[in-house]
């Protein structure tokens, strides 16, 4: 490890603060706190700022199933440019080859390390020793705090601990790489490793997805095509109650192609009493505007920068507090408390309830324990989130990417990529009578394997970090005293700063 490198890792263990603003959601429902970092800016190194222009860059990060790519690898590059926008370049193509990763692989019986973020379940214990088996391996497994991964990792990086296989979050974005805690896996997966949207069962790299992992011309981590996946649960007996059933059903009416934001309008003033809404503070975590292909930052590989001018995110604000403030509000902040309380949904007091798909067997189970479910689990609807309006490609929302990386100083970069194909396939059944049906299963494989977009990134900066001020901004317009484009413009400032601490270590 250089000098330079020690440094850097010495001061992010120093200037980590606390804060948290998003949330991983584990194969159990459960939730954790993201990023608990405030300075981690601090550490970030870049060349001076150039006077050359940055053209406008268009608001895409889309994956497309089964698209592959072939090339060979290039010299990356990193030129800053002025104010907060750095351009960044694209990852090379993906090597072409008939090999995979796994082929002739055999560790030797060697010790392979992993760190993770999150409380791991008796299924990823299981898998890790099928892996361990068919590798020839042993893995030990360090998990971390998620909310304060990056400060936890950066103490095991500086103290010495080298990791084969590092878990990274989409909200550690590009903070994680740019502090030199993965290896790039450029050339380490090629065209082989690929998944095949017609053949899901055999796993695989999805290249796209992987590109949400990249920075500054490399790969740093992989992912496979499975990750989060919000859902609109719903109440079926209060629904059919209100005369949503058959053809009017939610899910029904997606399958037709009539669910849209106006369809939800339309339901939740139907459904909505004085003391019953459709949603309650669930529906004020982004999916309106996300949706609507609106995002806060944008970054079409070659430049990062504010996107608040984006009218698709004026237009999904304006919808949102249309249908939660005055006589026409249909779903109510102040009901529930966000995040993973799904207490309201449970309790009769919201129709609709906006979540991961992960979820489901906890909504399950709790629709078989709640009397307005009539204790029966087959009353949890599911449903996907509508398209706005100005979403005109359909490009599926998925929150946010997961996936693994190699440590630095790792001696095999291979273990990371074949730990990420190896978990992409991996099944195991479940005797719960809560487990999601092969219906739902299904419908989530057809979202995951369409157009999809995600969350580009957390972008933290000395005390704050971009899904965070979304967070405020989403609160300062549930108060209809607060102007719309007075609040985007306001925020418009804060994000650019908070951008330029993090991309130019201000």
């Amino acid at each position: 490890m250089n000098i330079k490198r020690a440094l850097s890792i010495i001061l992010t263990v120093c200037l980590i603060c606390s804060f948290s603003a998003c949330r991983r959601v584990g194969d159990n429902g459960s939730e954790t706190s993201v990023l608990d970092s405030s300075a981690v800016s601090e550490v970030i190194s870049l060349p001076e700022s150039s006077s050359s222009d940055v053209s406008s860059a268009d608001n895409s990060v889309v994956s497309t199933a089964g698209s592959s790519n072939s090339g060979t690898a290039s010299t990356p590059s990193s030129n800053p440019t002025n104010g907060n926008q750095v351009v960044i370049e694209k990852p090379s193509e993906v090597t072409v080859s008939n090999d995979p990763v796994e082929k002739g692989l055999d560790f030797g019986g060697r010790t392979l390390k992993l760190a993770v973020g999150y409380t791991t379940t008796s299924t990823f214990a299981t898998m890790v020793k099928a892996f361990e088996s068919t590798y020839n391996c042993k893995i030990e497994v360090t998990q971390l705090s998620f909310d304060k991964y990056l400060a936890d990792l950066a103490a095991k990086v500086t103290s010495g601990e080298v990791f084969d296989i590092v878990y990274v979050h989409g909200s550690f974005y590009p903070n994680c790489f740019i502090k030199g805690f993965y290896q790039p896996l450029d050339g380490v997966f090629t065209t082989a490793d690929l998944y095949d949207v017609n053949n899901l069962a055999a796993g695989g790299i999805d290249k796209v997805k992987s590109e949400g992992f990249s920075w500054d011309g490399h790969y740093y981590a992989v992912t496979g095509y499975k990750t989060s996946v919000p859902m609109l649960y719903y109440n079926k007996k209060m629904m059919a109650a209100a005369g949503y059933t058959g053809q009017k059903d939610p899910l029904a009416l997606y399958n037709s192609g009539d669910w849209s934001y106006q369809k939800l309008q339309e339901i939740g003033k139907q459904v909505t009493t004085a003391s019953v809404y459709l949603g309650g503070r669930d529906f004020f975590a982004g999916g309106l505007v996300a949706f609507n292909r609106g995002q806060f930052v944008k970054m079409n590989g070659t430049a990062v920068s504010e996107n608040l001018s984006d009218p698709r995110i004026y237009n999904a604000y304006k919808f949102q507090r249309e249908i939660s403030l005055g006589s026409g509000a249909v779903i109510n902040y102040k009901t529930g408390t966000g995040g993973q309380d799904y207490s309201a949904f449970a309790n009769g007091k919201t129709y609709m309830f906006y979540n991961d798909a992960s979820m489901y067997s906890t909504l399950a189970k709790a629709a078989a324990e709640s009397g307005y479910f009539g204790k029966n689990k087959n009353n949890l609807g599911y449903v996907p989130f509508p398209f706005g309006p100005d979403n005109t490609e359909k490009e599926y929302f998925i929150k946010w990417l997961e996936g693994w990386g190699a440590g630095i100083n790792c001696k095999d970069k291979r273990a990371a990529v074949a730990f990420t194909k190896f978990e992409s396939k991996w099944a195991e059944s479940s005797n719960s009578k809560y487990a999601a049906p092969a219906e739902f299963n299904a419908l989530v494989d057809k979202l995951l394997t369409g157009k999809v977009f995600w969350n580009i990134g957390g972008f933290a900066g000395k005390s704050t970090y971009v899904p965070g001020l979304q967070d405020e901004v989403c609160a300062e317009l549930t108060d209809p005293n607060n102007d719309l484009a007075a609040t985007l413009e306001k925020y418009r400032n804060k994000i650019n700063s908070c951008l330029a601490e993090c991309l130019q270590g201000k």
